[in-house]
């Protein structure tokens, strides 16, 4: 060991003494070696002062007549040295904290996995709260959103449905022509009719003959009004297009009879002429309430349920009604006193492979008077299949067919009718049409060759 790190440490020994033990004054001035070295003295000098020594660099002089510590001896610095090392390896070891227990980590391990658990919980409950929002805001509108409260008779076609059924799609493919005009994509490019899914038709209870159509599906604004532009100006109109609320409508200026068309932000097209046309976009639009508000209607549709391809429901207002049971008064017993329990009826239709399934439905005012409006129904089926017009279509055995049963308030008919019997009840009553026609206008008759008996 070098003196100067022998020195080092008897410095920190003695400062490390003085600490734990109060020094002793010492008076008696020693006098360095004779010889001691430049690097010795120097040393003595750096040592540490005593507390409350001036220091001389801030400029106080130094005082020559105060007593210095003693330096110790080379033989003291060694028996210090070997001193201070037996105290250091005889000092305790630094305590460390205990390793956990496996207990403790057991629960840490339990409670960070519940912790983790329930994020993912409430993270999921979220997800599907916005998801179930976000669904409900794209949800498309219906089209019975646009049909004013209190219409007597309201009808839906899923078109989208009974383009994929073999029985129904033939009467609705092909080319449909514009009156005066020609093909529909000759006129417009395209044939509006293919892009619509679904259809609802609305008669309000009114005098007037007014009437409403929504039309809904894969359709475009622009393109739509742009179409019955042309076709008002190929007829020798005036288109007029305006703004009404959230639609667009286009109308013939020179025929306000000829009706007018609507398109609208949520994708209704509507056609129909006059207040009722209005009410249909009030009703669109959430101004007005729509027929989903009429308990009858909607307990009518949902009665016929399983027949969603072609619908239709037809409830009586009380003035109707009163009509109803003043005109049975005035009858004096010979009209059937079951007519004035009936408040509505309802048509559904079913496309099924090669068959159609119907049903029919008459809703009475109350359970207590459905038996009688369940008689009044099989008496006019059979007298309807007996007639000389419904025998010589061919519907008198279908109507035979039909099964009748109750059902709360609901007297329910059902049928089912083949597409061989379907196709030549069709071309017997439009071959009934036509010589119906040539009668009333005394104009001879012309069948086509494959029709004639």
């Amino acid at each position: 060991m070098s003196k100067t790190k022998s020195k080092a440490k008897s410095a920190a020994k003695n400062k490390a003494k003085a600490s734990e033990e109060k020094p002793e004054a010492r008076t008696k001035k020693t006098e360095p070696a004779e010889g001691a070295d430049t690097e010795n003295r120097a040393d003595t000098e750096d040592r540490a002062e005593p507390e409350g020594r001036s220091d001389p660099g801030d400029g106080a002089e130094p005082d020559d007549n105060k007593a210095t510590e003693p330096r110790n001896t080379e033989a003291e610095e060694e028996e210090d040295d070997e001193a201070y090392s037996k105290r250091e390896s005889s000092a305790p070891p630094p305590r460390s904290l205990p390793p956990p227990k496996s207990g403790f980590r057991k629960s840490l391990v339990i409670a960070l996995a519940a912790v983790l658990a329930v994020l993912a919980i409430v993270f999921v409950v979220r997800r599907l709260r916005n998801d179930d929002e976000a669904t409900k805001l794209a949800a498309p509108a219906s089209t019975l959103s646009a049909i004013p409260n209190g219409a007597f008779v309201v009808a839906t076609l899923d078109l989208e449905a009974l383009r994929k059924e073999p029985l129904s799609a033939p009467f609705l493919s092909g080319e449909r022509e514009v009156p005066g005009l020609g093909p529909m994509r000759a006129t417009c490019g395209f044939d509006p009719l293919a892009m619509v899914d679904r259809i609802a038709i609305g008669i309000p209870d009114s005098p007037n003959n007014d009437f409403g159509v929504v039309a809904m599906g894969r359709l475009s604004n622009e393109p739509i009004l742009e179409c019955a532009r042309k076709i008002i100006t190929g007829r020798g109109g005036t288109p007029i297009s305006t703004n009404v609320g959230t639609f667009q409508t286009v109308r013939d200026g020179a025929d306000g009879g000829s009706g007018e068309i609507a398109i609208g932000q949520a994708g209704h097209l509507l056609f129909g002429g006059g207040a009722y046309l209005r009410s249909m976009m009030d009703a669109a639009e959430g101004k007005v309430a729509d027929t989903s508000k009429s308990s009858t209607h909607t307990a009518l549709r949902a009665s016929l349920a399983g027949h969603e391809h072609i619908q239709a429901s037809l409830v009586l207002s009380p003035l109707q009604r009163k009509t109803v049971e003043d005109e049975l008064t005035k009858s004096k017993g010979r009209a059937p006193s079951a007519v004035r329990h009936i408040t509505g009826a309802a048509l559904g239709v079913k496309f099924s492979g090669n068959e159609a399934r119907v049903l029919f439905v008459l809703r009475s005012e109350s359970a207590e008077c459905v038996t009688p409006v369940a008689g009044l129904l099989a008496e006019t089926l059979q007298s309807t299949a007996d007639g000389p017009a419904v025998r010589m279509i061919g519907a008198s055995e279908v109507l035979k067919r039909v099964q009748l049963e109750t059902q709360g308030e609901n007297v329910r008919a059902l049928v089912t009718i083949t597409s061989t019997e379907l196709l030549e009840i069709a071309e017997k009553a439009n071959r009934l049409t036509a010589l119906l026609n040539a009668v009333e206008t005394k104009t001879p008759l012309v069948l086509p060759d494959d029709a004639a008996d």
